[in-house]
């Protein structure tokens, strides 16, 4: 908001558990909610997920690294 851009909060995607990440999780998809995703000048999509190991725990490290090569197209931070 401070920079003046185009900003989209809470946007869901649902993941594909890759084999890597098959023990953590209960189901073979699962779901994560980005905190905000912003619109750079250029058009680029940027992913923000503010993780903190402590309270997701190893889960949330995995959705992000999932959610990483799940869609590339994304640019997350």
């Amino acid at each position: 908001m401070c920079q003046h851009k185009e900003f989209y909060p809470k946007e869901s995607f649902i993941l594909n558990v890759s084999e890597k990440y098959k023990d953590l999780f209960k189901f073979n998809v699962t779901q994560l909610t980005i905190d905000f995703i912003v619109e750079e000048e250029n058009g680029d999509l940027v992913a923000y997920d503010l993780v903190c190991t402590s309270l997701r725990g190893s889960g949330g490290v995995a959705k992000s690294e999932m959610f990483k090569e799940q869609f590339p197209e994304l640019n997350c931070i």
